[in-house]
């Protein structure tokens, strides 16, 4: 009963891993521990296996609308085909064929792709690794990656990689360390120390330093956290067996994971505790979250008008169907229909009883002869279309960082289209707008300011210059007041608290490797100013205190007692050492706000001193920390070091308990000083973020610096300017507080909200704004210096709002503000009042609508997250956001916004790899979004929009026969000739989706205004959708009605010799006016004519008299045989073809110079003078050979000049066009002269 209870019974899960170490002494061989048969060490990238390929890949192709439409098309063919339920106008293999070259090409590129990560995962799973054998003391087996267990010992060496996560032992290095490069993880390429686990028993270094060999017989088990994904922590204890079970505590410095290289170290040995899928790479590599861009979602929205307009078609054929067979009934004897009262005995006699068809029968008849409705190619189309753009942008030799040695990568072609769509940039500041190349600059010591900085030209107009005594007095004072100075202390805490390692170069020398760069910049000038770290030793850290870097100066070593680790949570990191008199120090360093908390006193100044000198530094652009010391009695140190001890080796919330541990000993601290480190902008940025602008692009830059900090920022690089009004949210510590701030805000500028929602964000209001300026008060003519107007009076007159209201120097007057001069500053403690608030959010979102820029400061990773996600949800319509970042700290955000950039700079990997783009350099954002962005969204808008078109026209035309036909459902065309209609008029619109560029790249940046037509969606949307639906609608008519006219007395316009037009030789003639107008249409939307465009334009005309004769001349064709050749030597039909699409084109024409002439768009207009101004009809890159040669209309040029007084810029500023005759033809920056 018991063993039955116990079968029902529900077990817990466990909390963590244990296991054997494995050993052949105690049996263990490390295949199975606990009862729990751990993964082998292989991993798999692949996707499909031979046997899952079939099914899973079909499944994926069949998760698209298009894809399911077609094959419900195939199942009603096939019933009307082989069933009585109705006829079937066309054969099943009209559809079929077609849908099975789509899946195939699909398919084929997934198994491609598949084949290459299997033979890679092949690769990597044989690899040879050496593990320390059970039977052999001192000797390794030479073994497959793959066949690696838990509990097995691994040796690694020099520049191997790390073939699982393993406890480091010992290795070659003294106290058992070695260094690491983790670039294949984390992108970080300085290498990091990992220390042995303190295995002996006196717990300094390894038990098995001295002889490696011992580990054969030890005996132990392991307790560790279960795997994870968190590639920066790690908790676990060792147990030795023959010890009594003694503890020895591990964690993240301990730990080498697999992907990592060993460097600089001749051999490690470490206990493998992860292994395969269980490892921490593993646990990271996963895919991608699926992304439907804007344009797919546009299409979908269209697939769902068609197939309404579908549906409404085979309805209204179906009514006509009723209507005419009601009237024309009773003649319809000679198919055996009301045969009994004809008055023709002869069918009266014969005929049996018919088989008429139902009304649902006829509608399903309709339905799928309309099929066509929906363009079969159309998502293997765009998919060329996409990779084609991501290729431009791969190869984007503009976008290439030689010194980094970084191209642009598209990680998520589908999204191409949607980087001309994007209405907010988020961005990081360090890394992303900086170049993280830290540079100490100033600091504060004892009241004392020391290093100067250069004044900016972009600085804030109330900046104050406070000039600070040279550094090298900072050294001087250090060295000849001795320990207890705050200067001396100050040197010590840069010099001591850190995790800086020393690395050995080829060339014999020494160089610093960090963490981060702040780091190795507050080395760096320790050294610089006389207190240069010399390196590590067991437990210890070596300075040399004066002199230089080959001789004098005193040998100073520090015994290391603790290392208390820096976290985001905890904001600052401390060392525990004995200095060599004997004294126990704790040296802390971190964010001013969290060290400055803890303070007891400052040395040798006061506190408003130190504030003064934090708020220069920030207004400066300086990133700031703040450095302490305390001096520990042992005995406190002693107690204290065993509740850490304890802390360190719990299992579950190590990084808890220590955290809480640590704030025991980080008390009654002493500031010493502060440091300011500068991190230059990007090149290029300033620049970059003013194009965003300027293109309507709105920009939050979201920090963790300062607000002083986040500000002087905003003004280097041109986000803040002196003409704006900066409107402030700081937090005060009382939330009520805030939030009156924000409602009083609001309140003031509710007008200026109302009429930004009136009016609309377009460029035609910008452009109705900087003329009603220019109106006013001429272009440029701005105060030198604000002064307040009555209302900016009122205003200031409010306690509060005068806190908040900020005007420039040359900011406007209250009433005379616009969304282009109001910018928003917000801190993150203030931003958590009013996260998570429905009302106050709203109330946020609302005022920061009216605002050009917004700059975010003292946010965390996750408050960065819940801005996205608040604009994304809380803007209405919701708009296209785009995070950009560079580090792991970003990561959330870039996943969070529709689409993802990051920058493969210094934080490492991790933002590229959950990106959907990768640049190096911030100002690549710029031609990322206004180049490549503008130029595949538009495109893309052509190639689907055309899709449509061309389906529309031959599906009406369908439509228009049936009134020939008596409403029976019969095709116009043989089904083999009708099926191929798709693939004929693919290749010229794939060009258009390759090549095609209406407006010069050098005049998209200098008319930024242009990206309006990605961001306001005006060459994709449902209104242009109907729009090409009424032009498919008349030019079917068109096309069909001079076809059927011309054709009307057959046996006058084809019979000379006798013959008569039959179904499919007038049908092909249709077809072939309907080809060569659609191709033409094709031309009417070009821009941009390269030979490779003009060998598919005339190709695919050509490919049409080849497959068409080759097809009629096949016996096979039965009821098509020979129509080709009878129907090309009648002179009617090549007089129908030419007339009959002319007559089509031109009325395009026609409706095209209409718009231009009365109803031109800017961007209409921009294209007009982009191409006047680069002299298209002497390049390569000419219009259209349709587009109209005469230009604008009067009309439309008093527009023009309108428009080019506003937005174009004076005749000075134009682009030569000389620059843009270069005779080869560019698309994207992406050189072709071979095209």
């Amino acid at each position: 009963m018991e063993r039955i209870k116990k079968l029902f019974e529900r077990k817990e899960a466990p909390t963590s891993r244990v296991f054997h170490v494995a050993s052949a002494e105690a049996g263990h061989t490390g295949h199975e521990h606990d009862g729990h048969a751990y993964c082998n060490n292989s991993v798999s990238t692949s996707k499909y296996t031979v046997l899952s390929f079939f099914p899973k890949s079909l499944f994926e192709q069949f998760r698209r609308l298009a894809n399911v439409y077609f094959l419900v098309i195939i199942i009603l063919l096939m019933l009307g085909t082989y069933t009585p339920l109705f006829d079937a106008p066309l054969t099943p293999y009209t559809t079929l064929f077609p849908l099975l070259v789509v899946l195939a090409v699909t398919m084929g590129k997934e198994g491609f792709e598949d084949v290459k990560r299997h033979i890679a995962d092949r690769e990597t799973n044989t690899a040879p690794v050496e593990m320390l054998s059970l039977e052999k003391p001192g000797e390794f087996d030479s073994m497959q990656r793959q066949e690696i267990r838990v509990g097995r010992v691994v040796r690694v060496l020099d520049k191997q990689m790390v073939p699982a996560d393993m406890i480091l032992l010992t290795s070659s290095e003294a106290e058992g360390s070695c260094y690491v490069e983790t670039s294949n993880i984390d992108g970080e390429t300085n290498l990091k120390i990992r220390q042995a686990a303190k295995t002996a028993a006196d717990g300094v270094g390894s038990m098995w330093q001295d002889d490696p060999a011992d580990l054969h017989g030890w005996q132990g088990t392991v307790e560790c956290e279960l795997p994870n994904s968190h590639i920066h922590s790690f908790s676990g204890v060792l147990r030795h067996e023959k010890e009594g079970n003694r503890e020895t505590p591990v964690d993240e410095s301990n730990l080498l994971l697999r992907g990592s290289s060993v460097r600089n170290t001749k051999w490690v040995l470490g206990l493998v505790v992860y292994t395969g899928r269980d490892t921490k790479i593993v646990q990271n590599s996963r895919e991608a979250p699926s992304k439907l861009s804007t344009v797919e979602h546009t299409v979908n929205n269209m697939l769902y008008l068609i197939l309404t307009a579908q549906v409404v078609l085979a309805t209204a054929s179906v009514v006509c169907f009723v209507v005419w067979n009601k009237v024309r009934r009773f003649k319809l004897d000679y198919i055996c229909i009301e045969a009994a009262s004809s008055e023709n005995a002869f069918y009266a006699e014969n005929c049996g009883t018919a088989i008429e068809p139902s009304n649902l029968g006829m509608w399903f008849t309709f339905f799928t002869l309309f099929n066509n409705f929906v363009p079969i190619s159309l998502y293997v189309t765009m998919e060329m279309v996409n990779y084609c753009q991501a290729f431009f942008i791969d190869n984007d030799i503009k976008m290439y960082d030689s010194e980094a040695d970084m191209p642009a990568m598209a990680r998520t072609s589908n999204m191409n289209g949607d980087l001309a769509s994007i209405q907010y940039v988020f961005s990081d500041k360090t890394g992303t707008l900086t170049r993280n190349v830290m540079e100490f600059r100033r600091c504060s010591v004892a009241g004392t300011v020391f290093g100067n900085m250069e004044v900016s030209e972009n600085a804030p107009p109330d900046k104050s210059v406070v000039e600070g005594q040279p550094l090298s007095d900072l050294a001087k004072q250090a060295i000849s007041q001795g320990s207890g100075s705050a200067a001396y202390s100050f040197m010590l805490v840069l010099a001591v608290c850190h995790t800086v390692v020393m690395e050995s170069l080829d060339d014999g020398g020494t160089a610093y490797q960090a963490e981060s760069p702040d780091e190795e910049a507050l080395v760096s000038a320790a050294a610089d100013l006389g207190f240069r770290f010399t390196g590590r030793g067991p437990g210890e850290v070596r300075l040399k205190v004066g002199g230089d870097d080959k001789a004098g100066g005193e040998e100073l070593t520090f015994q290391l007692l603790c290392t208390i680790a820096f976290t985001s949570t905890r904001k600052r990191m401390s060392v525990i050492v004995k200095t060599p008199d004997g004294k126990v120090l704790l040296l802390t360093k971190g964010a001013d706000n969290i060290v400055g908390g803890r303070a007891k006193e400052f040395h040798s100044t006061d506190s408003d001193a130190v504030d003064a000198h934090l708020r220069l530094f920030s207004e400066d652009g300086l990133r700031t920390l703040m450095l302490a010391v305390r001096e520990l009695p042992e005995s406190e140190f002693d107690a204290w070091f065993q509740g850490y001890q304890k802390a360190a080796a719990s299992i579950q919330n190590r990084t808890e308990a220590i955290g809480a541990v640590a704030d025991e000993i980080e008390r009654d601290l002493v500031v010493v000083g502060t440091t300011a480190i500068e991190d230059k902008l990007q090149e290029g940025v300033p620049d970059t973020i003013a194009d965003l602008l300027d293109g309507g692009i709105k920009v939050w830059v979201l920090t963790g610096d300062k607000m002083e900090t986040a500000i002087n920022i905003g003004y280097s690089c041109r986000l803040l300017s002196s003409r704006m009004t900066l409107l402030k949210l700081k937090d005060t510590g009382d939330p009520a507080t805030i939030r009156r701030h924000l409602k009083k805000l609001l309140n003031a500028l509710d007008w200026l909200v109302e009429r930004e929602r009136k009016l609309g964000d377009t460029l035609g209001r910008r452009i109705m704004e900087r003329m009603t300026q220019c109106a006013r008060r001429g272009p440029g003519d701005f105060r030198s210096s604000w002064q307040a107007g009555e209302e900016d009076v009122k205003i200031l007159e409010d306690e509060d709002l005068k806190v908040c209201f900020r005007p420039q120097n040359e900011a406007p007057h209250f009433k005379e503000l616009t969304s282009d001069t109001v910018a928003l500053v917000v801190d993150g403690p203030a931003l958590a009042h009013v996260l998570g608030d429905p009302e106050y959010e709203a109330m946020f979102l609302r005022l920061s609508s009216i605002c050009r820029s917004v700059v975010a400061c003292r946010v965390s990773p996750a408050q960065k997250r819940l801005v996205v996600r608040l604009v994304k949800a809380g803007v209405k319509p919701m708009p296209i956001t785009l995070s950009i970042g560079d580090g792991a700290n970003d990561v959330a955000m870039i996943q969070e916004a529709q689409i993802g950039v990051g920058i493969s700079g210094k934080e490492g990997q991790q933002a590229v790899n959950s990106a959907d783009f990768a640049i190096a350099q911030f100002r690549y954002l710029r031609r990322l979004l206004l180049i490549h962005g503008r130029y595949d969204y538009r495109r893309m808008s052509k190639v689907i929009l055309y899709s449509f078109y061309k389906n529309m026209v031959l599906t009406f035309i369908l439509f228009y026969y049936l009134f020939f036909t008596g409403f029976s459902g019969q095709s116009l065309f043989n089904d083999l000739v009708y099926s191929a209609f798709n693939f004929l008029c693919a290749m010229p619109i794939i060009c258009v989706g390759f090549f095609d560029i209406d407006i010069f790249p050098q005049h998209v940046l200098a008319w930024k205004w242009v990206y309006m037509s990605g961001r306001d969606h005006m060459d994709l949307n449902i209104r242009l959708m109907v729009q090409w639906f009424v032009q498919a609608l008349l030019d079917s008519v068109l096309i069909f009605c001079f076809s059927l006219f011309a054709a009307r007395s057959a046996h006058e316009i084809w019979g000379w010799d006798g013959d008569v037009a039959g179904l499919y030789l007038f049908g092909t003639t249709v077809y072939s006016v309907m080809l060569l107008a659609v191709s033409l249409k094709v031309a009417t939307i070009t821009y941009t004519w390269t030979r490779v465009s003009w060998f598919f334009f005339i190709g695919s005309l050509l490919l049409y008299l080849i497959f068409i004769f080759s097809y009629s001349a096949m016996p096979a064709s039965t009821t098509f045989y020979n129509v080709a050749a009878h129907m090309m030597r009648m002179a009617p039909h090549w007089l129908l073809v030419l007339l009959g699409s002319v007559v089509s084109v031109a009325l395009d024409h026609f409706i095209i110079s209409v718009k231009l002439a009365f109803s031109p768009t800017p961007v209409d207009v921009a294209v007009e003078k982009s191409r006047i101004l680069a002299g298209c009809s002497n390049t390569r890159l000419s219009s259209a050979p349709f587009r109209h040669a005469t230009g604008l209309s009067k009309r439309t040029a008093v527009s023009t000049r309108n428009v080019q007084n506003i937005t174009f810029g004076s005749e000075e500023e134009e682009i030569d066009p000389s620059k843009t005759q270069t005779g080869e033809s560019t698309s994207n920056g992406f050189i072709a002269k071979n095209v």
